[in-house]
């Protein structure tokens, strides 16, 4: 309950908290999409994947993610997985 005090008592603590949050998860590559020579991996099925329109969802996670992570939407045509990568 201390450190949450600590961190969420100002709007410039809750920001830098916000920023670091967002480099690890692009230092360690939380939900990158997988290549194989250039070509986009499917998460589930390790088959070739294919880039499919954004959605406003993923033109949303861009912005609120300060574009570091810019989101692309991907689909499967082998186990008919899509979803959103960065």
């Amino acid at each position: 309950v201390a450190v949450f005090k600590l961190i969420f008592t100002n709007i410039f603590s809750v920001l830098v908290t916000y920023l670091i949050v967002l480099l690890i998860i692009r230092l360690f590559g939380i939900l990158k999409i997988k290549e194989n020579n250039g070509k986009p991996i499917c998460p589930r099925c390790n088959s070739t994947c294919s880039r499919i329109q954004k959605s406003s969802i993923d033109e949303l996670r861009t912005y609120l993610s300060l574009k570091i992570m810019r989101w692309k939407r991907f689909t499967c045509y082998t186990c008919y997985w899509e979803g959103s990568r960065w």
